[in-house]
């Protein structure tokens, strides 16, 4: 790409007027096939089944501060205030990382999204807190649905 942005910067009239209008179509037109085809724009399919789901629950869900930040995204940035994050990350500001203890929440559901909360668990970032259950859901919480298997996998429990 740098050889060809010399190229393209050099001052000849055919460069000018055709090679670079002709190779920047290109070069977009590839790009956007591209993105088309990719499998990387469905990265977020399985967050948005998740947030279809839960987005009309009244009740207060509680998820990972990173899958919080999918469904802000998802929502337009209008997320409703019965969904919260049970855990908190701030590397600048150590004293502002926390977990809640699910313990104390009744007549909630949790989100448990395993691919996004691996990425800290299996990460350099060790401070990273999380609440205890979520890595083994005690027994009285009901799984609402599963989407997904695996590592990769999205768990919607309830604790009545």
């Amino acid at each position: 790409i740098l050889l060809l942005a010399y190229f393209l910067s050099q001052d000849d009239k055919l460069i000018k007027r055709t090679l670079m209008p002709s190779i920047l179509i290109l070069l977009f037109v590839t790009s956007i096939g591209y993105i088309h085809v990719s499998r990387q724009k469905s990265l977020i399919d399985s967050e948005r089944a998740a947030y279809e789901f839960i987005k009309g629950l009244g009740n207060n869900i509680y998820t990972d501060e990173r899958t919080f930040n999918v469904f802000d995204y998802l929502s337009g940035y209008d997320l409703p205030d019965n969904i919260k994050k049970f855990n908190q990350y701030d590397q600048f500001h150590p004293e502002k990382t926390y977990a809640v203890e699910l313990d104390n929440a009744t007549k909630s559901y949790i989100v448990i999204n395993h691919r996004l909360v691996n990425v800290y668990r299996y990460s350099s970032k060790k401070d990273v807190k999380f609440p205890a259950e979520i890595f083994n859901a005690p027994k009285e919480w009901i799984l609402k649905k599963s989407i997904g298997t695996g590592e990769n996998s999205i768990e919607i429990y309830y604790i009545p």
